[in-house]
């Protein structure tokens, strides 16, 4: 039998979060934990498909970076 595993985690939210979040768990049926998990999934998919973008860009200032490092040891000679 396959056994899912899972983490727990503690999480401190503001006061006034907490009717905004019940209001919100009661419109969709849920429970506070469940509407919770429900956005941080939809949030992490978002992120997770901008990563490949993220990436490319960070190589891109790393290259610009080294490259101009090299024109400033080239000028200073």
């Amino acid at each position: 039998m396959k056994t899912s595993k899972t983490q727990q985690l503690r999480l401190l939210l503001p006061d006034e979060w907490i009717p905004e979040l019940d209001t919100l768990a009661r419109a969709r049926y849920l429970t506070r934990l469940g509407l919770i998990r429900f956005y941080l999934r939809i949030q992490m998919n978002e992120e997770l498909a901008k990563l490949p973008k993220l990436f490319e860009a960070q190589k891109a200032r790393n290259l610009a970076r080294k490259q101009l490092e090299a024109h400033l040891d080239d000028f200073e000679m």
